[in-house]
């Protein structure tokens, strides 16, 4: 069985092209893609079970009445103040609930794109991937390869990559005589930083 620790995951940048019939241009950020309940089970492990423990704890310690830090005991909370249950009665319907909708959206489409907020949504023809990168442990990408920068100084002769405000290093070589060397470094780079 694998260590889930070290579990290689599918990251996507969606772009939605439409949306009941009304053309679109909406990009996302990197989400994860998850295609089957062991994927689903892997990211409840690693990401969402540890946010509901932070939050639970935080509502079993806080010293103050109504302030939470975190997004799960805030949520917690406002239910269980609005059904009038107890807050664990709430915390597990929640929990279970969302994740009943994820699995359900798995088995139907086959696919879904989850955000480092939780939210998601199911693949459709409507959404067209603009990239997609696998990671090794469940860490959110930051970058795109659209984040590239290539420049050189005005007259001068070698060219420098940049990936958002970061310098592409390697080996100690910052700078190429080419355009071309020097994004294709960068994308090198990019690919093998998981950045």
């Amino acid at each position: 069985m694998e260590d889930i620790n070290n579990k290689t995951f599918r990251f996507a940048r969606p772009k939605m092209i439409e949306m009941n019939g009304h053309k679109m241009d909406m990009e996302y950020s990197w989400m994860l893609v998850l295609e089957s309940i062991e994927d689903l089970d892997a990211y409840s492990d690693l990401y969402h079970t540890p946010q509901i423990k932070e939050g639970l704890q935080e509502i079993m310690t806080k010293k103050c009445a109504k302030h939470n830090s975190t997004i799960w005991g805030g949520l917690v909370e406002d239910i269980a103040d609005i059904t009038g249950e107890h807050w664990l009665v709430t915390s597990t319907r929640v929990e279970n609930d969302v994740y009943k909708a994820k699995a359900n959206l798995i088995i139907e489409r086959g696919r879904i794109y989850v955000n480092s907020s939780g939210g998601c949504f199911p693949h459709s023809d409507s959404i067209e991937i603009m990239e997609e990168k696998e990671v090794k442990g469940l860490v959110w990408p930051i970058y795109s390869i659209k984040d590239i920068i290539v420049k050189k100084w005005r007259n001068g002769t070698h060219w420098y990559a940049k990936i958002g405000k970061m310098d592409v290093v390697i080996d100690g070589e910052q700078k190429w005589d080419t355009y071309k060397e020097a994004y294709s470094e960068a994308l090198k780079f990019f690919e093998t930083e998981n950045l």
